[in-house]
């Protein structure tokens, strides 16, 4: 059990530092990361579908910085 939530634990905390160290570069993603996570589930959206398409390549590219991927989308 202990380990499990280690894990979680670092896995939270590096969610959580990304959007600091990128939010010059990716400024919505980094606030969506911040604001708009759930456990590991992305919850947000957007008034249209440019918008929708920024958030997700900006989630992206924050997330990734830290060797996470996003697995779906829908």
């Amino acid at each position: 059990m202990r380990l499990v939530t280690q894990r979680h634990f670092d896995a939270t905390r590096a969610l959580h530092q990304l959007p600091q160290e990128e939010s010059a570069v990716l400024p919505i993603g980094s606030e969506m990361v911040l604001s708009d996570f759930y456990m590991d589930d992305l919850l947000t959206g957007a008034d249209t579908p440019e918008m929708v398409e920024r958030i997700f390549h900006e989630v992206n590219g924050n997330i990734r910085k830290g060797m996470f991927q996003a697995s779906k989308m829908g």
